[in-house]
């Protein structure tokens, strides 16, 4: 049996971001710490102790098997980054590989999600809007703050885009007409506007793209898991050939 410890407060984060030595790990070994924001169904946090979501059981399952007692902490997705980037957490999940995150960050190989969907929403009635790629470039378009997409758009400079820390934040500034639509992941998007009796608000945009976009864990470089990467390679391939991250994707993934 784990025992789960949420840091759920700003001063807490202000702590581990700020006041920590760069150098020093701020947890033992034996105590593997993980980061992420409230992105549904894969991370939710429900207000209290309670964290569920398939990459929260996800992680317990490694955790166990490296026997070693787990730690979650909420933050923001771009805060969580730097946690991981200054070796303040070990690991992180629904990470896309970047170029510029590999300098800090092993990936745990193999993913355990090999696609995704990324797709625009949009005020209710108002789908047609987007139709083909090229559409955007006439819209203001929400994203979030240190999010991947897809290569196309994560580098077109020409759309008018804007970034804010949480995906509930887009909801907003959408229904209240400061954006015209925001990107997003479609299995976490629907979730999250189902979970809060926002259907009958927002269209999904006739133009998606759909590509292998896989998701992965990651190792922060800084962590004394690292030395541990091949391990946790093999605890997460086991994960993957014996069934069990698909019974996690079946608990949470209910189909319409």
């Amino acid at each position: 049996m784990f025992m789960y410890k949420l840091i759920k407060t700003a001063l807490t984060f202000f702590i581990f971001i700020t006041i920590l030595p760069n150098t020093v790990h701020s947890f033992e070994a034996n105590e593997l710490q993980y980061v992420n924001e409230h992105w549904p169904p894969y991370i939710i946090f429900d207000g209290s102790d309670n964290v569920s979501g398939i990459d929260v059981d996800i992680v317990k399952e490694i955790a166990e098997r490296l026997g070693v007692s787990l730690n979650m902490m909420k933050c923001d997705w771009f805060y969580c980054l730097k946690m991981i980037k200054l070796g303040r957490a070990d690991i992180i999940s629904a990470a896309l590989k970047r170029p510029e995150r590999e300098k800090y960050m092993h990936y745990i190989e193999p993913p355990y999600i090999l696609k995704s969907t990324k797709l625009f929403y949009l005020p209710k009635g108002k789908r047609q809007l987007i139709k083909k790629y090229e559409d955007l470039y006439n819209l203001t378009i929400g994203t979030l703050k240190g999010s991947s997409y897809f290569s196309r758009f994560d580098n077109d400079s020409k759309i008018r885009k804007i970034e804010v820390l949480k995906t509930e934040q887009l909801l907003l500034m959408l229904n209240d007409g400061r954006i015209d639509a925001f990107i997003g992941t479609e299995l976490v998007v629907d979730y999250l506007i189902r979970s809060k009796s926002h259907i009958n608000f927002f269209d999904k945009s006739i133009y998606h793209y759909e590509l292998e976009s896989p998701f992965y864990f990651a190792i922060s470089r800084q962590s004394p898991f690292s030395d541990r990467i091949i391990e946790i390679n093999k605890i997460m391939d086991s994960l993957l050939k014996n069934g069990r991250i698909q019974i996690i994707l079946n608990k949470y993934i209910k189909q319409d």
